[in-house]
């Protein structure tokens, strides 16, 4: 997985979705894992200009290219309104068991 996406659909997450409802952005994300733990993390900036919308879905994915790969996660949440002047940060935590 190397990529996060940010969209603004709201439909419930369900097993058998590939792709977020409506992405409006997908930016390659960075991997942290801290040695002797079983948590990694993907994180990805979106920058001022980028994704600029009423942000409500998040998803991670191993394609960087807008509408493809594999997605891994999908979560939806509270709306943030991302301007064209504001930078957000995603991340998402998995633990592996």
């Amino acid at each position: 997985m190397n990529a996060i996406a940010l969209g603004t659909g709201t439909n419930t997450p369900v097993a058998s979705q590939t792709a977020l409802t409506a992405e409006v952005a997908r930016q390659a994300a960075t991997y942290s894992h801290t040695v002797g733990t079983q948590v990694f993390t993907l994180s990805a900036t979106f920058n001022p200009g980028v994704a600029t919308a009423a942000i409500t879905e998040a998803g991670v994915f191993n394609s960087t290219t807008a509408s493809s790969g594999t997605m891994l996660d999908r979560v939806v949440f509270s709306v943030i309104n991302k301007g064209a002047n504001d930078t957000l940060t995603a991340q998402f935590q998995f633990t592996l068991s």
